[in-house]
């Protein structure tokens, strides 16, 4: 099934989730269906939203991230 940015995949799709510490203190992220992306945030304990993202606006995310330009 094809998503489009209007409707992203549910995030039963997503998963594993994975966050860069154990303190509790960051954003666990998941991949999900057709290069989808997903971020929450950890102390929400996947009980709150969780923002997503296409492939391209990860891409981009981490192009920015890689560039400086967004530190």
């Amino acid at each position: 099934m094809q998503y489009p940015r209007s409707s992203p995949p549910p995030l039963e799709l997503f998963g594993p989730w994975h966050s860069n510490t154990g303190e509790g203190n960051c954003v666990e992220i998941a991949r999900g269906p057709e290069g989808w992306v997903a971020l929450r945030d950890s102390k929400d304990e996947g009980h709150g939203p969780a923002l997503r993202y296409t492939e391209g606006e990860w891409a981009a995310f981490l192009a920015g991230l890689d560039s400086g330009k967004l530190r």
